[in-house]
C-alpha cells in the first residue's frame, strides 16, 4: 500500500471485506444443505469470536487487521439465520411480533458502539472485546437452538 492515501487503503478494506461477506454468505448457504442452520450459525460465530480475540491478542498489524476482515465472512449468515431461528414455528400474529422485535433489537448497534468507543479510550484494541462477546453470545443461541432441533 505504499503511496497509497489512507482514503485509498480503507476503500480497499472495504470492497475486499463485500467480497468476504459474499462468500461467507454462499459457503454458509451450502453449509445449510447439509447441516442445521442453528448449528451453521453457531460454528461461523466461534470462528467470529475467535477472530476477534485474535485481534485483539495481536493489538494491531496486518495479522489482526486479516482477523477483523475475516469476521465479515462469519458475520454473513448471522442476520438471516437468527431471524429464521427466531420466528420458526410461530402462528401469524406471534410471527409477526416475533419479527418486529427481532428487527427492533438491532438498537443493539446503536448502544454498543458507544460503549466500544468507551473501552477504547483505554486501549484501542479493547473495543474488540465488545464484539467478542456479542458473538459467542450467539453461537451460545445457536448451539441451544440446534440442541432443540431447530431448523
Amino acid at each position: 500500500f505504499e503511496g497509497k492515501s489512507a482514503r485509498q487503503i480503507a476503500g480497499f478494506h472495504a470492497s475486499f471485506a463485500m467480497v468476504l461477506f459474499l462468500l461467507g454468505r454462499l459457503v454458509g448457504s451450502l453449509l445449510m444443505r447439509r447441516m442445521r442452520a442453528a448449528l451453521v450459525l453457531a460454528l461461523f460465530s466461534v470462528a467470529a469470536t475467535a477472530l476477534a480475540m485474535l485481534a485483539w491478542s495481536l493489538g494491531g498489524g496486518v495479522a489482526a487487521v486479516a482477523a477483523v476482515m475475516g469476521i465479515y465472512f462469519c458475520q454473513s449468515i448471522m442476520f438471516p439465520t437468527i431471524f429464521a431461528l427466531a420466528t420458526e414455528g410461530l402462528a401469524p400474529e406471534e410471527g409477526k411480533l416475533a419479527s418486529g422485535l427481532v428487527v427492533m433489537a438491532i438498537v443493539g448497534g446503536a448502544i454498543l458502539p458507544p460503549l466500544a468507543g468507551w473501552l477504547s479510550h483505554a486501549e484501542f484494541r479493547h473495543m474488540l472485546l465488545i464484539p467478542a462477546f456479542c458473538f459467542a453470545f450467539v453461537a451460545y443461541y445457536g448451539r441451544s437452538r440446534a440442541r432443540q432441533g431447530a431448523l
